[in-house]
């Protein structure tokens, strides 16, 4: 599995803080048109490294108790149901973590603007969509008040 890292606003500063993981970044200088020039710009690249690319998934960094177990959960899920996009459901919602597989591809290249995945999984939701329980996938880091929730500080 090749893993991107799409960065964007604080570029720098997140760069630094990735340290000696083995994941590959990618600067996306469009972020400020939406969180679909990001999702675009790292399928595009990944498409580069490998034509043949079968499925590709979505995760944000803001959600920190996501593993690898939850990684792993979404590509047995793919493989069992033959589903085109398997989203996790957390908290009344659905999102990601999520796998998209080729056929989906052009959609995702479509989205613009802010326009993130959410509704390409809602607009399948119906016969194109497994689920898995995600309760991990659920905190999300939107403000400085959730950091000092998560650290303690």
């Amino acid at each position: 599995l090749e893993t991107l890292v799409v960065l964007g606003a604080n570029a720098a500063e997140i760069s630094g803080s990735i340290g000696d993981l083995q994941v590959e970044t990618l600067l996306n200088e469009d972020w400020e048109l939406g969180m679909s020039t990001s999702i675009k710009k790292g399928l595009e690249h990944l498409l580069v490294l490998d034509p043949g690319l079968r499925a590709v998934i979505l995760l944000l960094c803001d959600q920190p108790f996501v593993t690898k177990n939850t990684i792993s959960r979404l590509v047995e899920t793919r493989r069992a149901s033959g589903k085109l996009i398997v989203a996790s459901e957390y908290s009344d919602t659905f999102g990601t973590p999520a796998l998209f597989s080729r056929e989906v591809f052009k959609e995702l290249l479509a989205l613009t603007g802010d326009r993130g995945a959410k509704n390409l999984i809602n607009d399948k939701k119906n016969k194109n969509v497994s689920f898995i329980a995600s309760p991990e996938a659920a905190f999300d880091i939107d403000t400085k008040e959730d950091l000092a929730g998560l650290t303690g500080a």
